[in-house]
């Protein structure tokens, strides 16, 4: 487990939320038996949740969480990602490798189909592995949750049997190893079915803000970004995003707004 720290379809009558907030990061793909000992109502309890897409053939990856407001409502959530396989090759023919410190880049090939490395800076050529599609945003949600530095180390041993088999265990032993680092900042968006009629909690996935931060800056700079260049379809709010309970009257003046969350049919 290489990973070095410091001690340094929403249901009726449930509330949903925009904006930014800390919240409580509870379990990562959890069995029946934890959902019910969370408090969730277990649709299927004859069957365990099958985290995995066959059509995309992806893992999902979904951590629940749980935040208070200011008015003590309870907010009940997850953070989801997708992990598809490695090696993945992007339009121009680049990889994504990742070095042990969770450095992610992408690397042209050369004719005999080895990564061109000559000039490569800030990123370590002697640990790199070839990255799995969707590994970077998870690691960058460790990474900020764990409040690990940049030099120190940052990459999951056993992504393959993640990928594969869904292991989560070394995960959860991360969360349980670093049980007093369960905080980190997050964008809560809505996303609107195709059909209008229905409305679900999601979160924005491509960056975080760790627990510390008295501020969503650098969470804001991307959502913003992102929001500008058109990436994202579902509503966070207006920045500075702060947290506010949603309702559909805030869709009529929409900006053009993907990494959108996941919106699943897990039996929770």
């Amino acid at each position: 487990m290489a990973f070095e720290t410091t001690n340094e379809s929403v249901g009726e009558g449930r509330t949903l939320y925009t904006g930014m907030t800390k919240v409580n990061i509870l379990t990562v793909n959890p069995t029946n038996e934890e959902l019910e000992n969370l408090g969730y109502n277990v649709k299927n309890k004859d069957t365990d949740p099958v985290y995995f897409n066959e059509k995309t053939n992806s893992r999902l990856i979904k951590f629940l969480f749980n935040a208070t407001t200011k008015d003590k409502n309870v907010i009940k959530g997850d953070v989801s990602f997708f992990i598809g396989n490695k090696g993945v090759a992007s339009k121009p023919g680049n990889v994504q490798y990742v070095d042990a410190k969770g450095n992610f880049k992408w690397f042209a090939l050369d004719d005999s189909g080895n990564p061109i490395t000559a000039g490569v800076k800030y990123f370590d050529i002697n640990t790199m592995d070839l990255a799995y599609s969707g590994e970077e945003f998870l690691i960058s949600f460790l990474k900020t949750l764990l409040d690990i530095k940049k030099d120190k180390e940052c990459r999951l041993d056993n992504m393959a049997s993640l990928y594969e088999n869904g292991d989560v265990t070394e995960i959860k032993n991360l969360l349980n190893t670093f049980n007093n680092k369960r905080n980190i900042g997050v964008a809560l968006g809505v996303k609107q079915s195709a059909d209008g009629e229905k409305f679900y909690q999601v979160v924005y996935n491509k960056a975080f803000e760790r627990a510390w931060s008295k501020n969503f800056d650098r969470l804001i700079l991307t959502l913003d970004s992102d929001i500008k260049e058109g990436y994202i379809k579902d509503f966070y709010g207006y920045s500075p995003y702060n947290l506010t309970i949603f309702n559909k009257e805030q869709l009529t003046n929409k900006p053009n707004i993907p990494v959108s969350t996941v919106v699943n049919d897990l039996p929770f």
